[in-house]
């Protein structure tokens, strides 16, 4: 700790050198040092401070100590602390100490610091009274969760150890009769193995104690787990391997993860997506590795790839074994997967609530289990948008037999338009293989005749070109539409995106329109010229 600077960092247990963190904020949130606290549940926290007042303020890393943030002030604190103590189990959890006669001896916090809690029975927001739990009004020095039973903490103060059972509800000086231990200052407390929690005392020397209940407690490794996307896979599919570290990696302490692989599949059938082994570091406490098999020709029975945590290091295996077996089913002869087609029975169809059933087939019934098409909409070249049509279902399911359907509903509106298409094709497919054909084309013929909007699809007065256009397009007249004409360009949704008045009197037929500013999609081009109006539709791509 530097005085009013920062902190000391070293990243080689001082082997090197230290480096100053410098923390550096104004009034009202100054730092001042007292104590300095890396959290035992997950070092990526580390605390700082020793004031808690109008100007000064307690600080919380949470990248290994590289940056320092001040915390939201305890209401009421105006106080220097004597303590900073975090929760062996619970890394968001930590416990300020204080002193002041008459006050709160103890503030715990479990959300970082964002709100704080005192457990020792004194009034609330730092104002003076007693204790209602118990808890002697003396100074404070040191603390110590049970990490097997969180609900007992040691509070070490300057007449000895203060404890609760019940997470601060209630408090008792733990006596000389039972205890041997005097009633003297208790400067620091620490968990160590085989159940012995070293105390520093004033005077009195170095104490141990000896709690039962934490003879077999161990100091909590980060534990690794390896999983599986999926343990059933065709030869030529891949599968992906997860390994994870249940908590955050210290950068100065990777984790190595070997894995070892057997089973029946060849190594040559196989490729494993990178080394045998994995790094997990403070950046990725997570990472993937890629199963790839070989797609062959062999007439050949199901295979299996298990994959196991050999060893770790930095780290430990979680207690169930770690191991996943992954089933590579073979596809040739009998086994090969089926394939899909798409057709429809009906390629065109009236704007009057038309039906076009589509049907996806396949060569022969599942052999694999479900085979499921997935649909994609607005394929290349389809002018009709959502609103013009349904689609009943955007996958098709053949549990058994060979064919599943969807099916086009055309929606009738009162728009006298071209004849507009829907293209449907095949997105993807689960448990068989594509055919060539895997698109089709509806087309939705237009019934609209409606007084005073003049039928392009017969008369040919007005034409537009290029469409699709990548922006720039051309408008050409015929002599029934001499004199002022209103251009509007609508999206999809009828908002508005280009308007303006053509003079068509001068005896120019054509007359150039730049939409190029515009997101590609369809537009709709309506011109209107007294009670004649015209609706078309551009493609911009």
């Amino acid at each position: 700790m530097h005085k009013d600077s920062g902190i000391w960092r070293s990243k080689d247990f001082g082997g090197d050198r230290f480096k100053l963190i410098e923390i550096l904020n104004p009034s009202p949130n100054k730092y001042y040092s007292r104590d300095v606290e890396v959290s035992i549940a997950n070092p990526r926290f580390v605390w700082a401070g020793g004031a808690i007042t109008s100007d000064y303020n307690l600080f919380l890393s949470k990248d290994w100590g590289k940056t320092f943030n001040p915390i939201t002030k305890p209401a009421g604190v105006s106080s220097s602390i004597s303590g900073i103590y975090s929760h062996p189990t619970e890394d968001s959890t930590v416990y300020i100490l204080f002193s002041r006669p008459k006050k709160s001896k103890v503030l715990e916090s479990k959300d970082l610091g964002a709100t704080w809690n005192d457990i020792t029975g004194f009034p609330a927001n730092f104002t003076e009274g007693t204790s209602t739990a118990g808890f002697p009004d003396v100074e404070t020095h040191s603390l110590v969760v049970m990490p097997d039973y969180p609900d007992n903490i040691w509070v070490g103060t300057n007449i000895g150890i203060v404890e609760t059972t019940d997470r601060g509800a209630s408090w008792n000086i733990i006596p000389y009769a039972t205890s041997n231990f005097p009633h003297v200052t208790v400067w620091d407390m620490k968990i160590k193995d085989q159940g012995e929690i070293v105390l520093a005392t004033h005077g009195r020397g170095i104490w141990t104690a000896t709690v039962p209940y934490l003879v077999n407690w161990e100091p909590k490794e980060n534990i690794v787990t390896l999983s599986v996307d999926t343990v059933n896979i065709v030869e030529g599919q891949d599968a992906k391997l997860t390994i994870t570290a249940e908590k955050d990696v210290s950068p100065n302490g990777p984790i190595t993860v070997n894995l070892s692989v057997t089973g029946t599949l060849s190594a040559s059938e196989y490729t494993l997506g990178g080394p045998s082994y994995t790094i997990l570091d403070s950046a990725n406490k997570s990472r993937n590795i890629i199963i790839t098999t070989t797609d062959d020709n062999d007439v050949e029975p199901d295979e299996t790839i298990i994959v196991d945590i050999s060893s770790v290091v930095n780290g430990k295996e979680a207690e169930t074994p770690q191991q996943v077996t992954i089933t590579v089913k073979d596809n040739d002869g009998a086994n090969t997967p089926p394939v899909v087609s798409l057709s429809v029975d009906n390629a065109s169809i009236t704007e009057d609530s038309g039906v076009s059933t589509i049907t996806a087939t396949l060569n022969k019934a599942p052999n694999s289990g479900d085979v499921v098409v997935a649909l994609k909409e607005f394929g290349a070249g389809g002018t009709a948008v959502a609103a013009d049509y349904t689609l009943s279902s955007k996958t098709i399911t053949i549990s058994s037999g060979t064919t599943g359907t969807a099916t086009v509903t055309a929606v009738q509106d009162s728009d006298d338009e071209d004849d507009e298409t829907v293209v449907i094709s095949i997105d993807s497919v689960e448990n068989a293989t594509l055919s060539s054909d895997t698109t089709v084309t509806i087309t939705i013929t237009d019934d609209d005749t409606v007084t005073g909007i003049e039928d392009q699809g017969s008369g040919g007065s007005i034409s537009i070109y290029p469409n699709p256009t990548t922006g720039i397009f051309k408008i050409r007249f015929n002599d029934t539409w001499k004199g002022n004409v209103d251009l509007r360009v609508l999206d999809i949704f009828g908002r508005s995106q280009y308007q303006r008045n053509i003079n068509n009197s001068s005896g120019q037929v054509e007359h150039q329109v730049d939409i190029s500013n515009k997101s590609d999609g369809i537009f709709v081009i309506e011109l209107t010229k007294g009670d004649k109006k015209v609706i078309k539709k551009v493609v911009k791509q």
